[in-house]
């Protein structure tokens, strides 16, 4: 038999029925409906500027049980015209203490995250990205990745990932050959500039192709030309290309897309 307080937060969960706007609109009214309702709020977050990003990590420090309440995480600009460095930091200390420092807290307590993109933000050193590649969570299904981060090395949170992105992010041999021997993985999306779309693409997605399990490479780019020199052969239906009609805001849609679940 479900108590009270069990009642009635059912009752305010089904009053707001996936509505953030009244959702918003009751968790003022005291303690326990904020408790209740709270949750919900950070099932997929959004990170994509530096204030979000330093008041986010305080909170999941301070609120472990909503840390454990987000499914997915993007952080990252919007915009290419945007920095994600705040002005009232000093330029070298966030790029080396604060910004991973914050990310790596983050990770620590978001420790049910399925869906994580980090894109878009600041350059990262092979240090730095180390601290924050070894924190990636085990059940992590979907990661976003690019233009800015280092080597992706043998971490055991790629064990279960299904869908990989990459964005304009220049792969070298050993991570195609890693990402290829990713064992859930089924999806691939490389985006490409188009100066890039052409250096040895051939051989790049056949490392890519080694993977048994991979099912679709989608390769995105904005060349006016279709690829017609790459050596692969003509009966991999795997792979497809897709242009971008328009460059203009394309990660507001690739967020957009992640936002409604597209990107898995």
């Amino acid at each position: 038999m479900r108590s009270p307080a069990q009642i009635s937060s059912l009752v305010l969960l089904l009053a707001v029925d996936g509505d953030p706007k009244t959702l918003l609109k009751l968790l003022p009214l005291c303690r326990a409906v904020y408790s209740w309702l709270a949750p919900p709020l950070y099932d997929t977050v959004t990170l994509a500027n530096s204030d979000a990003l330093l008041l986010f990590a305080r909170t999941v420090v301070s609120n472990p049980h909503l840390a454990l309440s987000v499914h997915s995480l993007w952080v990252g600009s919007l915009s290419h015209s945007s920095a994600f460095s705040p002005s009232r930091f000093d330029e070298e200390d966030w790029v080396a203490n604060i910004f991973p420092t914050s990310i790596c807290l983050i990770l620590d307590n978001c420790r049910r995250l399925s869906r994580l993109a980090l894109t878009k933000s600041i350059p990262l050193s092979i240090k730095t990205w180390g601290r924050i590649e070894e924190r990636f969570p085990p059940h992590l299904k979907s990661l976003v990745l690019g233009p800015d981060h280092g080597m992706l090395h043998c971490s055991p949170a790629y064990k279960n990932l299904q869908r990989f992105y990459s964005i304009d992010t220049i792969l070298s041999y050993v991570e195609l050959r890693r990402i290829a021997s990713f064992p859930a993985l089924t999806y691939v999306q490389w985006r490409c500039n188009s100066h890039r779309l052409h250096e040895r693409l051939g051989e790049k997605l056949s490392l890519i192709l080694e993977s048994p399990s991979l099912k679709t490479v989608k390769i995105v780019h904005d060349d006016v030309s279709m690829p017609h020199n790459w050596s692969i052969s003509s009966s991999e239906q795997r792979v497809q290309f897709t242009r971008l009609c328009s460059s203009k805001d394309w990660l507001l849609r690739l967020h957009a897309e992640w936002r409604n679940g597209d990107l898995g």
